[in-house]
């Protein structure tokens, strides 16, 4: 099979969309208070856990298979984190995570192509929120292990980033089937950019 070429590959359309857009990490940079933190590890494993549902029981695009071993499915690891923080994984949903998965319903029903996006977009976030991992740690007093569910893969994440990447590069994806999952990819990347800005911006509010 042909490598796609930098102008074609579907992650580098993705990045050069994102980047015309405005940063959306920027206000992550100071942390959240514990509470906050244990709230979006709440959120982000139901979304986690959601999704595997749905990878599971839905009938899927045979172009699915190039990212299925790899995709961005991490409910243990957001698990574990909670576990640690004697935290509650039954509180309720939030709007962010609930347009999350309307949109993996939508594309399933009409562009299923498009969940490339979707997981590209979580993986994106797990991918530039990795940094954050040890400031968030040190800052709200985690303790050793904590910020797992930042950094659910440690010493292997960059290998299997590029393999993530590499395999949605691998798809043979129809100009229609590209654009769906670039705007896919932004659609998911703007809520989860609202779950982490709703549980972060607590540390603002405790502070006024």
């Amino acid at each position: 099979m042909a490598t796609p070429s930098s102008e074609t590959a579907l992650t580098a359309r993705i990045e050069t969309v994102r980047r015309r857009g405005p940063a959306r990490d920027a206000d992550l940079e100071g942390g959240p208070t514990l509470e906050g933190y244990r709230g979006l590890v709440r959120q982000r494993f139901e979304l986690h856990r959601e999704l595997e549902a749905r990878w599971r029981s839905a009938a899927l695009s045979p172009l699915l298979r190039y990212v299925g071993p790899n995709r961005p499915h991490f409910p243990a690891a957001h698990r574990e984190e909670l576990d640690r923080l004697d935290g509650d994984a039954s509180a309720a949903t939030s709007g962010s995570v609930e347009a999350v998965l309307r949109l993996w319903d939508r594309l399933v029903a009409a562009q299923p192509d498009g969940i490339l996006g979707l997981w590209y977009a979580i993986a994106g976030n797990l991918h530039r929120h990795r940094g954050l991992a040890a400031r968030w740690r040190l800052a709200i007093g985690l303790g050793h292990g904590g910020g797992s569910a930042l950094d659910p893969l440690g010493a292997e994440h960059e290998v299997w980033w590029n393999a993530f990447r590499g395999d949605l590069d691998a798809a043979p994806l129809s100009p229609e089937s590209r654009d769906a999952a670039v705007a896919a990819a932004l659609h998911t990347e703007q809520h989860l950019a609202a779950l982490s800005r709703e549980w972060v911006g607590r540390r603002r509010l405790v502070r006024s």
